[in-house]
């Protein structure tokens, strides 16, 4: 006897030609409770058969090749058990580039992405006396050094993950966004591992409570690792031992911007203020939340 989802992956596969089976899917999809189940089924349509997106959405996509229809199903079937749509198709697009991605790095955010247009506004500021060092901590993919790498061509970067395997993730992705040569990959724990000194710190640390975890989506609490999600008991903790370090991290004038969650913001702001940070600032989302907090290291504080 088939399982339940079994019998759905079945029944989307009977589709006649692609219209149905686009239907099918994006319906199988919905009704398991997946957001935008219409996007999600072209897009795994597309995987399938390897075609464009443009091709499934038209509706002439030939589907009758039984490997890739099989193809189709393993993917499906993994969707419907709520495993990540970018872990199944092994990439996710960030700030218009194509990041592999592993069950041991945290999905990019279209969030994340203000951190990098943080980065490309303050540049030219930086780079206008030298050539700029950027250190990313928590760093999982890469897409925040290797995006901003691409767009500041006289940046450098360092890249810091505690886990050597998302750091193998972020290395690829450096390769293959052809930035390898102005990054280095670093296992640390935050910034322990750092001697030298960086014009700016960025970082999309842990922030989420231990108390929330259990209440986040199934794609996220079952399968992101929780070394990327776990923030401790009030989801601040990797700030607290962050700032301090970049401290010693920072240039004099020097920046730090950090991704934060929801009601963080104002918190994280009284934090650099206290701690030798000046024009502290927030970035808001497209929701209209605070998201990334910002300071400057003041250039009359000492080492």
């Amino acid at each position: 006897m088939l399982k339940p989802d079994q019998e759905i992956v079945q029944n989307c596969l009977a589709a006649s030609d692609c219209r149905e089976l686009r239907s099918a899917v994006a319906s199988a999809l919905a009704d398991a409770g997946i957001e935008d189940g219409r996007l999600e089924a072209q897009l795994l349509i597309c995987d399938a058969f390897d075609v464009s997106r443009a091709a499934v959405i038209a509706g002439i996509v030939d589907i009758q090749d039984p490997a890739k229809r099989d193809g189709l199903a393993l993917m499906l079937l993994s969707r419907l058990s709520r495993r990540p749509l970018a872990y199944i198709r092994g990439y996710k697009e960030f700030y218009g580039l194509a990041y592999r991605v592993s069950p041991h790095t945290l999905i990019p955010r279209p969030e994340t992405e203000l951190i990098v247009d943080f980065v490309r506004s303050i540049y030219s500021k930086l780079s206008s006396s030298g050539s700029p060092v950027l250190i990313d901590v928590g760093t999982g993919t890469g897409c925040i050094p290797v995006s901003s790498l691409v767009h500041c061509s006289r940046l450098s970067a360092v890249g810091i993950d505690i886990s050597a395997e998302a750091l193998h993730v972020a290395r690829q992705n450096g390769r293959d966004h052809g930035v390898q040569d102005r990054v280095r990959w670093l296992q640390s724990d935050l910034l322990e591992a750092i001697t030298g000194m960086a014009d700016l710190i960025v970082s999309n640390p842990p922030y989420i409570s231990k108390s929330e975890i259990p209440l986040l989506a199934p794609e996220v609490r079952a399968h992101e690792p929780i070394l990327a999600l776990d923030g401790g008991e009030d989801g601040l903790d990797p700030y607290r031992r962050l700032i301090p370090s970049a401290i010693r991290v920072l240039k004099p004038g020097g920046y730090l911007a950090v991704e934060c969650g929801i009601g963080q913001a104002q918190i994280l702001s009284e934090m650099l203020r206290s701690s030798e940070f000046d024009e502290v600032d927030c970035l808001k989302d497209l929701a209209g939340i605070d998201r990334v907090v910002i300071g400057r290291r003041s250039t009359g504080s000492a080492i």
